[in-house]
This record gives structure tokens, C-alpha cells and sequence, in this order.
């Protein structure tokens, strides 16, 4: 209401809360809505101009051909002045309803829910986390969750390149102790024989010069090929003291700029590395203290004792 000249959207409320909220809003002249597309917010302020050029030199959106409305205030509170910098706050976000997507499915919503194949959690590493590579187990599959970290870019606060950790991407959104939640988590082994697989995928990874090693986007898909490939049992990986990783030429990259050298370097588990990294997750995940769940201390510990056994052969 207070940042853009234009509808306000608003989304998530059953239909007598809306009518409320519309006769409400009408009467203060504010005129509401409850779904909006990209063309719609791309209308009423840069806040999403901001993302939306982001990614329109990566993906092929006529993003740049959107009409944009005029701000009143930035992101700061004060008047917006097109000579002090953009409305937006370089990291804003926009979101619509997922049934504005065109490949939304009916099935999102159905009472009996939907089968789970694959969980798949992941960060932002320039090194050390490979592709993809997948849980050894359930208990496993946790730990890796609990370790996910990714490095600050120019868009977060703080300093360029320092991991910090998103414990299962829900540092933000976890409502209480994590060590509980991680026990909520592994309490599914003893009440289901079919859990999903746990995969981990790094899209980030980067040369020896910053350039990005897979070219990301739509392409991920072959990576999702291999994990569905994988719950299907269609495909072996090789075992590596992190997890599974894809054999050699188990990933289609045909059509693509990439050779086998850059796949090796893509799928390289560096076991200096992965030490220093379980150092410190081991560091990290000691802050909990005696609510930690001793199966999750022990997967740690085995990780870290078939890289010994590694580095030893």
C-alpha cells in the first residue's frame, strides 16, 4: 500500500475473507486483487524490475519490454528520487500463485496428497559440494541436510564468499530448536518403509577463474534425469565417503559445451576439503549441545572416518 501506486495483491484467504478485505480496501479507495501475473506486478514499481533483470539476460523472458510504474517511496522509506539509486532493495523478491504457472497441476491440490520420490536439498558452493550427489541413507540424508551452507553473494549483507550455514534450507523458517527438528526428521525411518531418496545438487561450482562449470537453468533437468534415474533404480553411482555420486557419462550432457574434464571437475570430491568441511559442521552442529540426536552425531562421525580411511589408502 505504502511503496507503489497500483492494485494491491494479496493471496492465501478463503473467499468470505476476501470479499471482506476487497469492501474494506474499496472503501479507502485501494483497489485489490487475489492473483496477479508477472505483467501485472511488472506494472506497479521496480521492485520487481529489480529481479526480473536479473534474469532476463540468463533466461529468454520479454522481461525488459514489461511497462514499469513509478514508485513513491524506496526501500528506505523516502520519497523515491530516480537519482539516489533504485526503489528496490538490490535483494527484493516478487511472488505470484503458483496456479499462475502454466504447468500447474490440479494434483497440488488433492486431499490424498501425491507420492514423494526424491527430496533434494541444496547450496551455493564455488567448491567443495560436487553436481549432485546422493544420500547413503535416510539418517544420512538428514546430516546432509543439516550441513547445507552456501557462500554470501553480492545480493546477501555481510561479507562476498563466507559459507553460512541453512540448516535444510530452513534457517529463516524453523520455528524451534533445530535438534528437534532433526529428530522429527529421523523418526520417519522407524514409521515408513518407503521414504524418499535425499539428494544434494550444487549448480555453482566454479573454475579456477569464477566461471560458472554447468550452465544451470533449464539444463538442470539432465541433472533431475539422473535423480529420477536414480529412485528408479535404473542407473549404478559410485560411492564416495560423501555419498553417491553419478558413474562417468551417467549424465546426458550431449548438446552441451562441456567436455569430460569439466564433468570431472563438476563431480570432484577434494577430501582436504570435505575434512575442513565437516570440521566445521561438526563445530557448528556441537552448539546444540546434549538436544543433539546421537544418530545424527554418528553419521557425522562416519563420514568423517571414510575420509580418514581414504586419504590413509
Amino acid at each position: 500500500i505504502q511503496l507503489y501506486r497500483g492494485p494491491l495483491f494479496l493471496r492465501g484467504f478463503d473467499d468470505d475473507i476476501r470479499a471482506f478485505l476487497a469492501a474494506e480496501m474499496k472503501k479507502k479507495g485501494i483497489d485489490v486483487r487475489f492473483e496477479a501475473t508477472v505483467e501485472e506486478l511488472a506494472k506497479h514499481g521496480d521492485g520487481v524490475r529489480a529481479t526480473l533483470d536479473r534474469i532476463g539476460s540468463r533466461i529468454p523472458l520479454q522481461v525488459h519490454e514489461l511497462p514499469t510504474g513509478t514508485p513513491v517511496l524506496d526501500w528506505r522509506g523516502k520519497p523515491y528520487d530516480a537519482k539516489a539509486g533504485p526503489a528496490a532493495h538490490p535483494n527484493s523478491r516478487f511472488t505470484v500463485a503458483a496456479r499462475q504457472n502454466a504447468s500447474y497441476t490440479s494434483l497440488a491440490d488433492a486431499p490424498e496428497g501425491v507420492p514423494i520420490s526424491a527430496l533434494v536439498f541444496g547450496g551455493r558452493r564455488r567448491e567443495v559440494a560436487p553436481l549432485v550427489y546422493q544420500a547413503k541413507s535416510w539418517a544420512h540424508g538428514v546430516l546432509i541436510g543439516a550441513g547445507v551452507a552456501s557462500e554470501t553473494t553480492a545480493a546477501a549483507s555481510g561479507e562476498v564468499g563466507v559459507v553460512r550455514r541453512d540448516p535444510m534450507a530452513m534457517k529463516p523458517f524453523c520455528g524451534y530448536n533445530f535438534a528437534d527438528y532433526w529428530a522429527h526428521w529421523l523418526s520417519f525411518e522407524q514409521r515408513s518403509d518407503r521414504l524418499p531418496e535425499i539428494f544434494h545438487v550444487n549448480w555453482f561450482r566454479q573454475d579456477k577463474d569464477g566461471d560458472y562449470l554447468w550452465p544451470g537453468f533449464g539444463e538442470n533437468l539432465r541433472v533431475l534425469r539422473w535423480i529420477i534415474d536414480r529412485c528408479e533404480k535404473r542407473v549404478d553411482a559410485v560411492t564416495t565417503p560423501i555419498g553417491l555420486l553419478p558413474a562417468a557419462g551417467d549424465i546426458d550432457i550431449e548438446g552441451l559445451d562441456i567436455g569430460p574434464a569439466v564433468m570431472q571437475a563438476l563431480l570432484r570430491v577434494d577430501h582436504a576439503q570435505w575434512s575442513t568441511e565437516m570440521a566445521a559442521l561438526s563445530e557448528d552442529l556441537a552448539r546444540y549441545g546434549d538436544r543433539l540426536p546421537a544418530e545424527l552425531s554418528r553419521q557425522l562421525r562416519m563420514v568423517i572416518e571414510d575420509l580418514d580411511k581414504q586419504d590413509a589408502a
